[in-house]
């Protein structure tokens, strides 16, 4: 489920991601739905691949 959310922030900014771990530090929908529903420790995907593509896309920043 939670490489679910991974997958789709990856396809909202696929090649130049969304920063290294600015997904887990700038409130959004995705991140409050994630925190309240799957886990509120959670500051990871819990795989180094998505993690990777959220934060840097495909040619990193």
């Amino acid at each position: 489920m939670i490489w679910a959310f991974g997958l789709e922030e990856i396809a909202k900014a696929p090649i130049g991601g969304v920063g290294f771990g600015a997904f887990w530090s700038v409130p959004s929908y995705a991140r409050l739905y994630i925190e309240a529903y799957v886990d509120e420790g959670l500051y990871w995907f819990h795989n180094s691949y998505i993690e990777l593509m959220v934060g840097n896309g495909l040619l990193g920043r």
